[in-house]
């Protein structure tokens, strides 16, 4: 699974980074809005994690303008920003989960991979349908 980690905290994002990779996941990093976008909107993820408060684009504008542009892949919002209206807000945006820091890496890993596994279930249910 290919995951691109968009995070402006260059301690915090070689940290999360070592922990998926051991995990087997193939990391992609970013380390600014708007550079985030450019590669979200190349749709060669499996799942993006995004935070909230980055450099030249906020993480919601980012994930706005990828589900505009028609973008699907599953988000994960990974942010210190932890008051109901901020995960009601994120979740509204588009995002598929939502991760309030501090957190322990292992975390992140078993929520990625129940997104992904839900995604995956999603798209089976919705193969069935239109067959």
């Amino acid at each position: 699974m290919r995951i691109l980690l968009i995070e402006d905290d260059l301690n915090f994002c070689e940290t999360l980074r070592f922990q998926l990779e051991q995990e087997a996941y193939e990391v992609d990093v970013c380390h600014d809005g708007r550079d985030g976008l450019d590669l979200f909107l190349q749709d060669a993820h499996d799942i993006v994690l995004l935070d909230r408060m980055l450099p030249t684009m906020n993480g919601l504008l980012v994930l706005q303008k990828a589900r505009q542009a028609g973008i699907s892949t599953p988000v994960i919002l990974i942010t210190a920003l932890g008051e109901l209206y901020d995960r009601i807000e994120g979740l509204d945006a588009g995002a598929d989960d939502y991760i309030v820091k501090p957190f322990i890496p292992e975390i992140v890993t078993r929520r990625v991979q129940n997104v992904w596994d839900s995604t995956r279930r999603k798209k089976e249910v919705l193969q069935e349908h239109h067959k």
